[in-house]
């Protein structure tokens, strides 16, 4: 940079560099050439353009290719007037780098952890009406591939509505009917129809071929034999939490039974492993 100050002027009409002298009056200023004087301008139109060739350069707000070039130290009471040199632009010149850095490192570290962990919060709040639709229209029957078959089907879906339809003839809350059923033995709950686990579209698309992907899962198992308060401990795979916790709310279970009385229980473990097979074989790639 220059020891001494120097200011050039391109008035935005021809491609003359002239050196000027900087004149203040007031909140406005002056260039003045050997026999010529331009403006005046007002400093509040001033902005400020860029830095090159060791010197800051302005534009006037209005006036396209009106340029203003200052090297060199600018006196005190001219500095004062002119708008503040931008390096990075907008807040981060008005918080300073290393604040703005910081700024923007939390900000991404808050939305990452809220894209991981945003199904483990909202899954629970789901109604299971809504993740069997979800599931229908992702997946469907999915070709058939799954593990079940028309009889077995069938069947499934018999005892299912029995049981909602007529809940008397299971009530698991009652004493008298655990009695017939456990001889007031105390006992674990155990799962009354098996989860059927519906593997999304979304992930079948995006998985690695033979790679294996758990889901573990603690949760609740209420006094009347339904599934509550999940706790996904580990879910590789974004959207593989969703077809667990859908699978999980279906089913039916028998609650654990102390002293002969349905109790809740908590802390039930499950752990679900999805693998896709697609021209690898899953337990070769395990390791199984």
């Amino acid at each position: 940079m220059s020891a001494f100050f120097d200011a050039w002027h391109y008035d935005g009409k021809s491609a003359v560099r002239r050196k000027v002298e900087v004149q203040i009056i007031g909140t406005q200023f002056f260039l003045l050439e050997t026999e010529r004087r331009h403006g005046p301008f007002a400093f509040s139109d001033v902005e400020y353009v860029t830095h090159k060739d060791d010197a800051d350069v302005y534009g006037l707000k209005g006036a396209d290719g009106w340029r203003l070039m200052l090297s060199g130290p600018v006196p005190t009471d001219l500095n004062a007037m002119l708008p503040a040199p931008r390096n990075y632009g907008g807040w981060v010149d008005r918080l300073g780098f290393g604040k703005a850095a910081v700024a923007f490192t939390l900000a991404s570290a808050a939305a990452v952890a809220v894209v991981l962990l945003s199904p483990q919060w909202l899954a629970p709040l789901i109604p299971s009406s809504v993740d069997e639709k979800l599931g229908d229209a992702l997946v469907g029957d999915f070709g058939g591939r799954f593990c079940s078959t028309p009889a077995g089907d069938a069947a499934l879906k018999k005892l299912v509505a029995s049981l909602d339809a007529n809940p008397d003839a299971f009530e698991l809350c009652r004493s008298e009917e655990l009695d017939k059923l456990f001889a007031r033995a105390d006992r674990e709950p155990m799962f009354l129809t098996n989860p059927i686990f519906q593997t999304p579209i979304s992930w079948v698309n995006t998985a690695d071929p033979g790679r294996v992907y758990n889901v573990q899962v603690r949760f609740d198992i209420s006094e009347t034999g339904r599934a509550e308060n999940f706790d996904f401990i580990q879910h590789e795979g974004y959207y593989l939490s969703y077809p667990v916790l859908s699978a999980l709310k279906q089913s039916k279970y028998l609650p654990a039974v102390k002293q002969g009385k349905p109790v809740r229980s908590s802390g039930n473990f499950i752990q679900v492993t999805f693998c896709l097979e697609r021209s690898v074989r899953c337990q070769e790639r395990s390791g199984n």
